[in-house]
């Protein structure tokens, strides 16, 4: 179970930030753009980042399996706003702390990463823990 729900969700947490930083945020990210690596500067940096992607895919099917009871997709999504509550926190924190990004990123990912992915996360991790048992 951990390997297939941690390989799922690395898959969909990469797919999801694709969709979300090089299409849907790109706009943000160009009025930000003196803060951000350049895709040149990024390249050798891509490893740490698809590994701390598997990190945060290993370590959430790990605490959902550890803690969940009846497996339902409602408890999923909600594992997922609650897991999400520690990544908004982080996010509110760094805003406050480093001029990195703007106030509509913060928001932006709240919405999209603290809220959305990890609630389709949740919910992914509910299904795939179902259709194994």
């Amino acid at each position: 179970n951990f390997i297939r729900i941690t390989l799922l969700l690395f898959v969909f947490i990469v797919l999801f930030d694709i969709l979300l930083h090089n299409i849907v945020l790109i706009p943000l990210y160009l009025d930000t753009q003196d803060h951000w690596r350049s895709l040149e500067d990024f390249k050798p940096f891509a490893p740490v980042f698809f590994f701390g992607k598997l990190v945060i895919a290993a370590a959430f099917a790990a605490l959902y399996l550890r803690v969940r009871n009846i497996g339902s997709v409602v408890e999923g999504i909600t594992f997922g706003l609650l897991i999400g509550a520690l990544f908004r926190g982080r996010y509110m924190i760094s805003f406050a702390t480093e001029n990195l990004f703007t106030l509509e990123i913060l928001l932006s990912w709240i919405t999209a990463y603290a809220l959305l992915e990890h609630a389709i996360a949740g919910a992914i991790a509910a299904k795939m823990y179902k259709a194994s048992v």
